[in-house]
């Protein structure tokens, strides 16, 4: 195969016309030419004929004179200036690099490494690692790590088998891994949240409380920043049994009301907020009604100061499920 060569290289590589002839003007261009004619014969003009004789100095008429003679080669030279640039501009450039032969690559080695889409899509999506939040009674300054993970279609039941083969959860790590970890250094945080994302049920209520979480950062509501009134457990329990109504309102009283009023607006004008909200609300009451049924009354309250109960008695509180 012959190399590539541009336009530009083809030109150079030919001989340069010949001007044919040896002559003393031979090497000189056109416009100069012109403009040292025009020079000549302006000057034997202002000579030849002076006009009136004045022994004065006639500054107008010598500023005319100049004007004549210096004018016309400017615009020359200008003119030639302005087409060498245009013709700079208008040769191609040679390529850097000489064009490559096309590489051939088999049909069958394109299907083998092409993925289709829908098949990415069918893949096992794993859990989302867990987000550094802010610790404990500090305030956040910036929006939960992570942007909200994709809804994924839930999977089919696992056998018995595989259920009882998990490593069931204790209290204590759940409360851990509904709070999420404080720092990059709560290891005991992690350990935790990764136990509870292993178990399915577990996992469900904690990757749904990230993505309530994430959604109210991104309106700067901070769990860390609101703290409700501490609830008695016993209406705890009851929540959890099904009671509903009056006797409830104790649970979620926070002492910032724009908070809840803002999330009750999220709610009506995001869809998709409310349906996150929802899902995690699901969620969340059916693991509760599961860790009440054997826990104490100091495991209910650890749990109430968790990151994932204070936004469920938020968003409950905006959605009317209190009271």
């Amino acid at each position: 195969m012959k190399p590539f060569r541009s336009p530009s290289q083809d030109k150079s590589s030919q001989p340069a016309p010949s001007n044919g002839g040896a002559g003393p003007l031979a090497g000189l261009p056109l416009p100069a030419i012109a403009a040292a004619v025009w020079v000549v014969a302006s000057l034997v003009m202002i000579i030849a004929f002076p006009g009136a004789e004045s022994t004065a100095f006639d500054g107008l008429r010598f500023m005319l004179g100049a004007l004549v003679v210096m004018v016309p080669p400017s615009l020359i030279g200008l003119a030639v200036l302005v087409l060498r640039l245009a013709e700079v501009v208008a040769q191609p450039a040679a390529p850097l690099v000489p064009a490559a032969p096309p590489r051939q690559t088999p049909p069958q080695t394109l299907q083998q490494t092409a993925r289709p889409v829908a098949a990415r899509a069918e893949d096992d999506v794993p859990p989302m690692p867990a987000v550094s939040m802010p610790p404990m009674g500090q305030s956040a300054a910036a929006p939960a790590a992570g942007a909200a993970r994709p809804r994924v279609a839930p999977r089919p039941p696992q056998p018995e088998a595989a259920q009882n083969d998990v490593q069931s959860l204790s209290r204590a790590q759940m409360v851990r891994a509904l709070n999420f970890p404080d720092s990059a250094e709560d290891y005991e945080g992690f350990d935790a949240l990764s136990q509870a994302l292993s178990h399915p049920d577990a996992r469900a209520v904690v990757q749904s409380a990230q993505d309530i979480l994430t959604l109210l950062s991104q309106d700067g509501l901070y769990m860390d920043d609101l703290r409700p009134a501490q609830t008695d457990p016993q209406l705890w329990r009851a929540f959890s049994r099904g009671q509903r109504g009056p006797n409830l309102d104790a649970i979620g009283q926070f002492p910032d009301d724009n908070a809840v009023a803002r999330a009750a607006a999220r709610l009506k004008a995001d869809a998709i907020f409310r349906d996150t909200a929802q899902h995690f609300l699901r969620n969340f009451d059916r693991m509760f009604e599961d860790f009440e049924a054997d826990a104490s009354d100091d495991d209910i309250l650890l749990m109430a100061e968790t990151r994932s109960a204070r936004a469920f008695m938020l968003i409950g509180r905006a959605a009317g499920t209190f009271g």
